[in-house]
């Protein structure tokens, strides 16, 4: 198994290049955001656009959604591993996991967190897991 190579908060903050989370949720909120304030869905195209930018290391290709909603001040991240089957050994296995909806895990409690922070949680779930990837699956 190869050894995965943890990446820093240092590098983190350079890809964030002083951008961060809307954490309100709101699409009124006007700070720090270079877009038309107002728009319908302008905080949630703000926020993938920075979940985007670490595309690169990976974080997607661990899991068929992935999902941050920003509620209040309060992030919830919604993901499916890839390839990942539903049943009662899920609801055994992992308290989080919604079966009724259907909508796989659920990963809330990040109220307070920092960008940086949540970054670090989404690559400890995806990059850093045991989790196959898409490239991996048969």
């Amino acid at each position: 198994m190869e050894t995965k190579v943890k990446i820093s908060k240092e590098t983190i903050r350079k890809v964030l290049a002083g951008n961060r989370f809307e954490m309100s949720g709101y699409d009124d909120c006007s700070n720090g955001r270079q877009m038309n304030w107002g728009s319908r869905g302008s905080c949630v195209q703000h926020n993938m656009g920075i979940l985007l930018r670490f595309a690169k290391y990976g974080i997607f290709e661990h899991t068929e959604y992935l999902y941050l909603d920003f509620y209040k001040g309060a992030a919830t991240l919604y993901y499916k591993y890839w390839n990942e089957k539903l049943g009662e050994e899920m609801l055994l296995e992992y308290d989080n996991y919604d079966l009724l909806a259907d909508t796989g895990r659920k990963h809330d409690g990040f109220a307070g967190w920092t960008t940086t922070e949540i970054i670090q949680k989404i690559f400890d779930l995806t990059i850093y897991s045991d989790k196959p990837t898409r490239r991996t699956q048969q």
